[in-house]
This record gives structure tokens, C-alpha cells and sequence, in this order.
């Protein structure tokens, strides 16, 4: 650990043995992100998990956990003043593995669905936290990319040829939403669902985009073996089958591929032949439209 996030530990488990009783005992672990977050175990107590947030981010969070009443969302427990406008979060700890989704079994897709199903019922319109994503505006950066960079056109052609109708949400009806369900934000134990974390991003959108992100970000950010690559076809079959939604599936998968696109065009907005990679990784996403 370095020097910097290990004095951070300690200062912090020595703040909440302060609070919540005397042995407690920060523990940092790994989430696949930059976040930092430890688990708090205590001789007397079930351990905890615990994080630094801001302090309105914070307080909604734990509004939203407490009204969400839902097995498999964790309780803030303790929401605990830092400095500088921050907190100090401590969650009830939720055991489970994390099962990328072309390691699913069926029973857990199943599992995933309904749960999402439960979670998209309890969450309303003024729990969103974030604005819609713009499919328009992720275009926009496309079409832009392709005029300032002519020769990088036909990379971007399978996109920039996607109909309006099956890359807005004109029409369709919005949910509130996740926003940003993927595999490490969920947890299984056996083939239940244990825990629906992180809702720092919930959102308005259609009600299968989370289905489409989780699914999405494997097929272009992993290589995978032909194996996996069939059980998430059946995967995402299975989830498509169960949620029913038309062009709302088409227009999900779409929004995902552009908002990709757009990221990174973004990123490198003088550099042309970025849009070889962007082609690239949104060949593996098409496939995802020739199973709906």
C-alpha cells in the first residue's frame, strides 16, 4: 500500500474505533477501481464496509438504501462526519462472489433479472441522481469525429449509419434506473443474488439498459474464448427473452455502442487513427443486435 492511502487507514480505524468501539480493524481490498474502500472488522460487531464520500452524496445514499428496504441492497448503517465535506460511510458488509456474465449459470441470470426487476420497481423519478444519457449528443461526437477526420469515415460508418429511430429515446418510456450495473457492482452467492451496490450513477433510462451495459462491456473489453463468448450469447438471449422490449433492446444496445464511440473519440479528438479501435471494439458490440 502506499505511503499516502496507509497513513489514510490508519487515521481513519482510529477515528471509527473511536466511534464504534475499540479493536476495530480497517482492512483494504481490491474493487477494480480506483476507489478507495476497506472492510471493518470488529470483535463485536458484523463487519462493515467502508468508504470516504462527500457529504450530500453521502446523506442520499443512505435516504435511498433505507427506503429501498431490498435484501440485496446494504443498509448505510453509519454516515459519520470527516472534514472538508466528507464522511465516513460504513455499509453492513454483503457476502458473495463476483460472476462476470459468460461465467453466469442460467439460475443466476435469472436471478439478475428479477432482482433488477425489483430494484427498477422501488426506485422513483426523484432518485435519480444523474441526467439522462444523451444518445444524441454521443452521435454528435461521432458525426463530428468524421468531418474533422475524413479518412477515418469508414471506421466510423457502421455507427454514423444507425437510424434515428434506434438511437433515441423518442417514444419509449423511461424508468429510473441503475446506471451503472455492471458485473463488479453485484454479487452472487450460490445462484442468488446477494447485492446490488454502487448507486452513485442511478439515472433515468430504459428499463433493459442495464441489462445491455452489463453485457456490453464484456464483449469488447475482454478477449474471450469461444466458449465464453457462446454462454454469453445465451446469456444475453436469456435476459432479452425475459425483459420483452422491442426496439427498446435495439435502442439500449445502440445507446452503449455510441456512448463507447464517443469516449474515446473524445479522448483523442486529433488523433485519427483512434477511430480503427473504435471500429474495432463496436464490431464486437454489433454482435450483440444480431441476437435480439
Amino acid at each position: 500500500m502506499r505511503p499516502d492511502r496507509e497513513a489514510l487507514r490508519a487515521e481513519l480505524e482510529a477515528f471509527l474505533a473511536g466511534r464504534l468501539g475499540a479493536g476495530l480493524r480497517l482492512v483494504p481490498f481490491e474493487t477494480g477501481s480506483a476507489k478507495v474502500v476497506y472492510r471493518a472488522e470488529r470483535p463485536d460487531g458484523p463487519p462493515l464496509f467502508v468508504k470516504l464520500v462527500s457529504d450530500a452524496p453521502g446523506a442520499r445514499l443512505k435516504r435511498l438504501t433505507d427506503a429501498l428496504d431490498l435484501p440485496f441492497v446494504a443498509k448505510v448503517a453509519h454516515l459519520l462526519p470527516w472534514r472538508d465535506g466528507r464522511s465516513v460511510l460504513c455499509q453492513v458488509w454483503q457476502k458473495g462472489a463476483l460472476v462476470p456474465p459468460e461465467r453466469m449459470n442460467a439460475a443466476q441470470t435469472a436471478a439478475l433479472v428479477e432482482a433488477t426487476r425489483r430494484l427498477q420497481a422501488r426506485l422513483g423519478p426523484g432518485d435519480a441522481l444523474l441526467p439522462p444519457r444523451d444518445p444524441r449528443a454521443s452521435y454528435a461526437v461521432v458525426a463530428d469525429f468524421a468531418r474533422r477526420h475524413p479518412v477515418a469515415r469508414p471506421f466510423l460508418r457502421a455507427l454514423l449509419d444507425i437510424p434515428e429511430s434506434a438511437r433515441t429515446y423518442d417514444g419509449l418510456p423511461l424508468v429510473t434506473i441503475h446506471g451503472d450495473q455492471h458485473y463488479e457492482n453485484y454479487l452472487f452467492d450460490g445462484d442468488d443474488v446477494s447485492a446490488i451496490m454502487d448507486f452513485e450513477a442511478v439515472t433515468r433510462g430504459l428499463a433493459v439498459q442495464d441489462f445491455a451495459y452489463a453485457v456490453a462491456r464484456r464483449y469488447y473489453k475482454v478477449r474471450l474464448t469461444a466458449a465464453a463468448r457462446a454462454n454469453l450469447d445465451a446469456r444475453f438471449r436469456q435476459m432479452v427473452a425475459a425483459r420483452p422490449g422491442g426496439r427498446e433492446w435495439t435502442v439500449a444496445v445502440n445507446l452503449w455502442r455510441l456512448l463507447f464511440a464517443a469516449r474515446r473519440l473524445k479522448s483523442h479528438p486529433h488523433f485519427g487513427p483512434v477511430a480503427c479501435l473504435v471500429w474495432k471494439r463496436d464490431r464486437a458490440l454489433r454482435r450483440m443486435l444480431s441476437l435480439l
